[in-house]
Parts: structure tokens; sequence; C-alpha cells
């Protein structure tokens, strides 16, 4: 059984994306420390099958999402969450992540859609 826990940011417990400003970074991520619940649900972020968020996994004790995959083969699905961008402007993101018996890597992937919802490029 693998296991394979975010704390934070992207996908971890301590999510941030920011916009670069030069008085400050504004936090464009919702809910990056998944602490946020409503009916139930993290607010701001689709989970998919073999995710769930859980109290005290994450960066000190705190919300974190948990992964749990039998068969690294068979499976290429991660949370999300939408970030607005404009473009022209640079954005900086940052991780925390924390494993567990893990037997591959780690990662994070960003990903670009155009308005329609057509995938245009990501990085990983």
């Amino acid at each position: 059984m693998k296991w394979l826990q975010f704390i934070a940011v992207a996908a971890t417990a301590a999510c941030a994306a920011t916009a670069s400003l030069p008085s400050r970074a504004a936090e464009l991520l919702t809910n990056g420390s998944f602490e946020d619940v409503k009916d139930g649900k993290t607010v701001g972020w689709n989970v998919p099958e073999h995710y769930a968020f859980a109290d005290g996994v994450g960066m000190n004790g705190t919300r974190g999402i948990v992964f749990e995959n039998r068969d690294d083969r068979k499976y290429y699905r991660y949370p999300s969450a939408q970030i607005p961008v404009e473009k022209g402007k640079r954005y900086e993101y940052s991780v925390w992540a924390k494993t567990e018996g893990l037997t591959g890597r780690a990662q994070l992937c960003v990903e670009w859609y155009d308005v329609k919802g057509k995938w245009m490029s990501g990085s990983y």
C-alpha cells in the first residue's frame, strides 16, 4: 500500500500561488491550507478518487490531502483548484509535500487551459 500525503500549497498543507506585484504578492489560490469546509466539502478543490482530506496529516498537524493508490500504472489524476491568471504576468508557487512508504516520486502538476476549458500545456 502506498501513501502520499500532501501538505499545503498546490496540493499540500500550505498551498500558495501568487502573482508577482511591485508592492506585495497576492495569494490567488482559494483555501490553500484546506481548512475551509462547507457542507462537508473542502472549499475550492476538486478531489478525484484515491484522494481525501484529513486533519492532522499536514504541516505541523494541519489539514492535508492524503493519496492512496495501489496501482500507479492505472491511475493518473490529481486534486485540482482553479487559479485566475492574466496574460503577460509572472506567477510563482510553492509546495510542501510529505511522503510515507513512497516507492515512486512525489509530483506537482500545474496545467494551463484556455477560456473554453481546452488543455494547452503543463509542467510536472
